[in-house]
């Protein structure tokens, strides 16, 4: 009876050590990906992919300049405390995913901008 009791005890130590260990190594953040724009204006469009253990942002504007060129442009980004922060010039910019709306509030030296996800 010791063993088969022994027995158990080893295999359900194995499943729960499994279990436990299943979630190690993921780092989140994948609510962030996908195609996003900009709410209000409807001007910008934002991708956010992964790239290796951080993320990529890159960004389009759907508009002409003067010279008939769209705006683009891409900076990598790194997740922290839930939060995906990128370098915007002298500061550090963040983009922070809101759950109840299913949207991102991105933030710049400029301000917040609410931006919503692309279905």
């Amino acid at each position: 009876m010791k063993r088969r009791q022994f027995f158990f005890a080893a295999i359900s130590l194995a499943v729960l050590s499994g279990a436990l260990l299943s979630g190690c190594g993921k780092k989140g953040g994948d609510e962030y990906l996908g195609t996003w724009e900009d709410k209000d204006r409807h001007s910008t469009t934002m991708i956010i992919e992964k790239n290796g253990d951080g993320f990529l942002i890159n960004m389009a504007s759907k508009q002409a300049n003067a010279n008939g060129q769209r705006k683009t442009g891409s900076v990598p980004a790194t997740l922290k405390d839930g939060v995906l922060n990128y370098p915007n010039g002298p500061v550090t910019g963040t983009v922070t995913y809101v759950k109840a709306s299913d949207s991102l509030l991105v933030s710049t030296f400029a301000g917040t901008l609410p931006f919503v996800r692309v279905k």
